[in-house]
C-alpha cells in the first residue's frame, strides 16, 4: 500500500535538486531553492500547533536533519516522487492531513495490537532462557533487543517517510531493489504460514491434550479423551472455523482492536497469575531465588559445547519482540501519521511488553524453581500448583491460564495472515488482491494451514530452520539495510545522524546474523536430542527460532 492511497493522508515529494521537482495540476509550484523550502516551512509550522509533522522537534529529534518538512494545510495532493535512481539526497516528505481524519484507531488501541503482535506463544520459552543465561544475562539482552526493536521500528518509520509506501516489501523494493523485496516477501510467506500452522498445533493441544497432558475441554466436563472432546482434528477445527477465519477476514489489523484488548488481557493475566505465585511461594518458604549468572550445569560437554548450547539459547530472547512485519499496517491505521506518534505507539508496546516479560519470567523461577521446564504453562496444572495455593485454586487458576493462553493464540492469528496475506498477494498477482481473489487466497490459506497442522508429523525441523532464517532477514537485517540506504548522499550537517544510524544498524546486523546462525546451529545439531528428551533445556531454544 502507497501513501498515495492512504485513506487519510498523501505526501508530496521533493528532491534536494530543483531539477527533479514536480507539481501536481492545480497547486502552487515547488520552492526552487533551499532558502525557499526553509521559509515555507517555517511558515507551515505557525499551522502546526499539535505539532505532528514530520519533522517536529520531539524524542525523535535525529530524524530531524533527515526529514525536514512540516504539514501544510489544504487538500491532500501528490506531488512527482523522484525517481529511485536519482542521484543526490533521498527526497524530504511533506505530510498533508485530509480533512477527513476519523478513520483511525486510537492511539491506545494501537499500542494494544502491536504489543500482542510481540507477546506471542514464544513467551512461554522466557523462563527457561532466564534460568540457562542468568538473571544479568539475560534481563541485559531481553532490554538491548527491546531498545533494537524500537529502533528498527524508527528505521521502517523512515522508509515509509522516505519513499512514500506504507508497505514493508514496497520500501524494500524502493531502496533495497527487486531481490531484497522478493526475498523479503518469501521470508514473510513462510515465517507467517509457519507461525500460523504452529498456532493451529498449539490450540489442538490445549483443547484436546497431548501425551502426558490432559485436554481443557475433557478436564473440564470430565469426559474421557477417547471421545468426541480428545479429537484433536475436531476441536482445531473448529478453533479455525468459528474463531480464526472470522478474524483474518478484514484487511485492517484496525478491526481486530476488540480482540487485541482480550488477549493482551490474557497475557496480562497469565504474568499477574505467576507473579501471585510468586508471592504464595516467598510466603511459605518455597520461593527460589534466581541464578544471576548462567547455570553451567545445564548443559552438557566440555567447553566449546557448553558455548555453543549458550548460543542456541540466544534466539529465544533474540526474538522475543518481533513485529516489524506489522509495522506497516499499524501505520495506516495511525491517524494522523507522524514519525513521533509511531515512535511513541513503539515504545509504549516494547515497554508493555517488556514489564510482561521480565514479569512471567522472573515470577516463574521464584514460584516453580531453576527446574522450570521449557514450555512453562507446563507447569500451569491443577496438581502442580496445588501445593503453593490449594487444591479449589489450583483449578481455577489452571483453567484460567489455559483459555488465556488460548485466547492469545487466536487473537494474535491475523497479525501473522495480514503480512502474509500481502507478501503471497504480491507475488503471485503483483499487488493486493480485493474482491473474491482475496478471499479465496484468505480461507485456502487457513484450510491449508489447518491440513498441515493436522496431518503432518515432522514439520519442526523445517520450521525451525525458516523461523531462524527468515525471521533474521524480517527482524534484524532488512530494517537496517532500509536505514543504511536511506541515509545514503545526505548533507554534511546530517552527519551527526548519520553516526546514530549507522551504529544502531550495523549492531541490528549483527544481532541478526548470530541469531540466525544460533537457530540454525540449534535445528542442526540439538533437534534430534531434543525429540530423544535428551537434551531437554535446548527445546525451548529450538521453538524459540520461529516465534
Amino acid at each position: 500500500m502507497s501513501l498515495r492511497s492512504h485513506p487519510v493522508l498523501n505526501f508530496s515529494f521533493r528532491s534536494g535538486t530543483p531539477a527533479s521537482m514536480g507539481s501536481p495540476a492545480g497547486s502552487p509550484a515547488e520552492p526552487s531553492s533551499p532558502t525557499a523550502a526553509d521559509d515555507e516551512a517555517t511558515a507551515a509550522a505557525a499551522d502546526d500547533p499539535a505539532g505532528i509533522a514530520i519533522g517536529a522537534p520531539d524524542s525523535q529529534q535525529l530524524l530531524e536533519p533527515l526529514l525536514r518538512g512540516k504539514a501544510r494545510p489544504g487538500p491532500s495532493r501528490l506531488g512527482t516522487s523522484p525517481s529511485a535512481s536519482a542521484e543526490g539526497p533521498l527526497p524530504v516528505t511533506l505530510l498533508e492531513d485530509s480533512p477527513d481524519a476519523s478513520k483511525g484507531s486510537s492511539f491506545a488501541s494501537l499500542v494494544v495490537i502491536l504489543s500482542k503482535t510481540i507477546v506471542g506463544a514464544g513467551s512461554a520459552a522466557l523462563p527457561r532462557a532466564f534460568v540457562l543465561l542468568g538473571l544479568l544475562l539475560a534481563s541485559g539482552f531481553l532490554l538491548l533487543m527491546g531498545y533494537m526493536t524500537h529502533w528498527s521500528i524508527e528505521a521502517l518509520t523512515l522508509g515509509t517517510v522516505v519513499t512514500g509506501h506504507m508497505s514493508y516489501p514496497q520500501v524494500v523494493r524502493q531502496l533495497c531493489g527487486r531481490g531484497g523485496s522478493l526475498l523479503l516477501q518469501l521470508s514473510l510467506v513462510f515465517r507467517c504460514a509457519g507461525l500460523m500452522i504452529v498456532y493451529i498445533i498449539l490450540s489442538a493441544d490445549i483443547l484436546a491434550g497431548h501425551e502426558g497432558a490432559p485436554g481443557l475441554v475433557c478436564d473440564l466436563l470430565s469426559a474421557r479423551p477417547s471421545g468426541w472432546c480428545g479429537s484433536r482434528q475436531l476441536l482445531a477445527a473448529v478453533v479455525a472455523v468459528c474463531c480464526m477465519a472470522p478474524l483474518i477476514t478484514p484487511k485492517r489489523l484496525a478491526s481486530t482492536a476488540i480482540t487485541s484488548w482480550i488477549g493482551l488481557v490474557a497475557v496480562g493475566t497469565w504474568a499477574a497469575v505467576t507473579l501471585g505465585l510468586a508471592v504464595a511461594a516467598a510466603v511459605q518458604g518455597q520461593a527460589s531465588m534466581p541464578r544471576l549468572l548462567p547455570d553451567l550445569e545445564a548443559f552438557s560437554g566440555g567447553a566449546a559445547q557448553i558455548a555453543t548450547q549458550i548460543v542456541a539459547v540466544i534466539p529465544i530472547l533474540a526474538t522475543a519482540y518481533t513485529c516489524q512485519m506489522t509495522i506497516h499496517h499499524i501505520m495506516r491505521d495511525l491517524v494522523p501519521f507522524s514519525v513521533r506518534r509511531m515512535g511513541r505507539v513503539s515504545a509504549s508496546a516494547v515497554a508493555v511488553c517488556t514489564v510482561l516479560f521480565l514479569t512471567v519470567a522472573v515470577g516463574s523461577q521464584l514460584a516453580f524453581g531453576p527446574g522450570v521446564p521449557a514450555d512453562v504453562l507446563t507447569q500451569f496444572n491443577a496438581a502442580k500448583l496445588e501445593p503453593l495455593v490449594g487444591p479449589v485454586l489450583a483449578r481455577v487458576l489452571y483453567i484460567m491460564v489455559r483459555l488465556g493462553f488460548l485466547l492469545s493464540i487466536i487473537t494474535i492469528f491475523p497479525m501473522q495472515m495480514a503480512p502474509y496475506r500481502e507478501s503471497l498477494s504480491r507475488l503471485l498477482a503483483g499487488t493486493e488482491l480485493s474482491g473474491a481473489p482475496y478471499y479465496l487466497l484468505t480461507y485456502a490459506s487457513l484450510a491449508l494451514f489447518y491440513f498441515v497442522a493436522m496431518h503432518s508429523g515432522s514439520i519442526w525441523v523445517p520450521l525451525q530452520f525458516v523461523g531462524a532464517t527468515a525471521g533474521a532477514l524480517i527482524a534484524f537485517i532488512f530494517p537496517a539495510s532500509i536505514a543504511l540506504r536511506a541515509i545514503r548522499c545526505r548533507d554534511p550537517s546530517a552527519l551527526a545522524s548519520q553516526g546514530y544510524w549507522r551504529i544502531n544498524a550495523w549492531a541490528l546486523i549483527a544481532i541478526g546474523i548470530a541469531q540466525a546462525v544460533a537457530g540454525v546451529t540449534a535445528t542442526l545439531f540439538f533437534s534430534h536430542k531434543d525429540s530423544s528428551g535428551e537434551n531437554g533445556p535446548l527445546n525451548a531454544a529450538l521453538v524459540a527460532t520461529l516465534f
